[in-house]
């Protein structure tokens, strides 16, 4: 599941942001409130690259912590995806196209799917995440 199939997992993703987008039918923030230079017309809620962010590089994550056992390109690997995460979000708002609301939206719908993921990849593959060997501090 690290490999490939995490890819396959972002198209589906996209897919239930569309859908969840299609429900809600939530307007993005207007011109008149925050000045842009891209308008977008489908609806803002959730974020889909928020929810992106987190979907791939929340996945990135887990598979860094379960897999890379130096301690030191553990922190740097997993520092790396929060700051893409945490800063994918702020820019979705600081440029206009989303309230903070949206992308905290998509941040809890890409959390939803990296937990069922895990949840699986745990459940298919108990070696990987058990037999890592405790780091001493």
């Amino acid at each position: 599941m690290a490999g490939g199939s995490a890819l396959l997992v972002t198209p589906a993703a996209g897919l239930l942001n569309a859908a969840v987008k299609e429900i809600v039918g939530r307007p993005r923030p207007g011109h008149e409130l925050v000045p842009f230079t891209t308008r977008t017309y489908d609806s803002a809620f959730p974020s889909g690259h928020a929810d992106s962010a987190i979907v791939i590089y929340g996945l990135l994550f887990y598979f860094i912590t379960v897999f890379v056992s130096q301690p030191a390109l553990r922190l740097l690997g997993q520092a790396a995806c929060l700051w893409v995460i945490l800063f994918t979000g702020m820019q979705r708002v600081y440029v206009g196209v989303h309230w903070p609301s949206d992308v905290l939206g998509g941040y809890y719908l890409g959390g939803l799917i990296i937990a069922a993921l895990i949840g699986i990849h745990r459940r298919l593959s108990p070696a990987a995440v058990t037999d890592r060997p405790v780091p001493r501090y």
